[in-house]
């Protein structure tokens, strides 16, 4: 049946939210996801200055969410060459949540910074890319030798990590 939860347990979540409060207060930088910025737990919190990592794959709606927390500088960092926000609905397409805030701002005519090197990608891998998306403007910075092929799969070539691998069957979901 439906019962009342303890006293004990009320005063345990009460202990929690404090020590969650005094952790907020005393911190320098406060990480969180952009929706999670409008958080019961940060409701009385604004956040001045704001850092969005992968904002090219944000809805418009969820990168607002910060902003509307005091947000007096905003520095939203992503490649909007790369991923685009991930939707479930044909109707949110539809009504143009497919861009982010980061690409809109962008063909609106803010200049974003292109990095010079990028640090993530097997050099094998970042070679289509760089020209195809770059113009040849983003180069490596590591050499192939910095990035091993990963143990466990038989590579074609064990200093070339990229294999195109065919894969049989019908999708499945757990």
């Amino acid at each position: 049946g439906v019962g009342r939860r303890s006293a004990l347990n009320d005063a345990a979540k009460q202990r929690v939210r404090q020590e969650v409060h005094r952790a907020v207060e005393n911190a320098k930088v406060v990480c969180c996801t952009a929706v999670g910025a409008g958080s019961a737990t940060l409701s009385d919190y604004t956040f001045p200055r704001i850092l969005m990592d992968e904002a090219s794959q944000a809805t418009e709606p969820a990168s607002i969410v910060p902003i509307c927390k005091g947000g007096q500088q905003v520095c939203f960092l992503d490649d909007h060459f790369q991923l685009p926000p991930t939707l479930f609905s044909n109707l949110a397409t539809k009504e143009g949540l497919s861009f982010s805030l980061f690409e809109r701002l962008a063909h609106a005519g803010v200049q974003p910074i292109l990095l010079q090197a990028q640090h993530w990608m097997y050099p094998i891998i970042s070679s289509f890319p760089r020209p195809h998306f770059y113009s040849g403007q983003l180069c490596d910075g590591i050499i192939d030798s910095d990035r091993l092929a990963p143990a466990g799969f038989t590579w074609p070539d064990k200093h070339c990590p990229l294999a195109l691998v065919p894969v049989s069957g019908r999708e499945q979901s757990e």
